[in-house]
């Protein structure tokens, strides 16, 4: 997950910055630090998971101030320690924002996995009558096939979200578009805080 997370954070930042997007190419990008977004995704899901399963509100408050950890280790190339701070400092004061954004993609998650059971599942009430044993295992079959489907067409999305999300907050705090601007007026001169392939595609002045 932290893989195809990185992949999108780093597709969606070149477009952003007004660079070629591609998919094989923001794969390529990421392709020396795979450990380290593989460790950072797991490092925050447990962590927001074994919040969740103590009190509940730790693990949506942990959720909601560690939301940018993802883009800021991608576009900054932080590790773990330094991307968390920098999405602690992001999300100050804003986190009702992200909890918006992601209650809001809860509900198309819900509503997705919804349509996705129902289509897949129209054939259930003639197996439920004829074939019983069959009906149960179609279900469970059904209910993974939905779900991936769901995470597949909903999660990217949000991540998209997050990634605009980040650059938003850091025009909004640190002037980010004036220095792109800044960066396009000096020769040879490359992005702020770009993923290592949007740098590389920079244009000259």
């Amino acid at each position: 997950m932290g893989i195809s997370q990185a992949a999108t954070v780093h597709a969606v930042s070149n477009a952003h910055l007004e660079h070629p997007v591609r998919v094989s190419g923001a794969f390529r990008a990421i392709a020396g630090r795979l450990f380290r977004y593989a460790w950072i995704a797991f490092a925050i899901s447990f962590l927001v998971g074994f919040g969740l399963i103590l009190l509940l509100i730790p693990g949506i408050y942990w959720a909601l101030k560690y939301s940018l950890v993802m883009p800021a280790s991608v576009v900054e190339g932080s590790a773990l320690r330094e991307s968390m701070s920098r999405s602690s400092d992001l999300t100050y004061h804003e986190r009702d924002r992200v909890f918006v954004i992601c209650a809001l993609f809860a509900i198309l998650n819900w509503v997705v996995g919804t349509i996705a059971q129902f289509a897949l599942g129209l054939r259930l009430p003639y197996f439920s009558v004829h074939l019983p044993m069959v009906f149960h295992a179609t279900r469970d079959v059904l209910v993974a096939v939905s779900s991936f489907m769901t995470e597949s067409i909903v999660g990217p999305l949000l991540t998209i979200a997050m990634t605009l999300f980040y650059y938003d907050q850091r025009v909004r705090r640190e002037g980010f578009d004036l220095e792109l601007m800044m960066a396009a007026l000096q020769p040879g001169a490359t992005l702020p805080d770009t993923p290592p392939a949007a740098a590389a595609a920079a244009p000259n002045s």
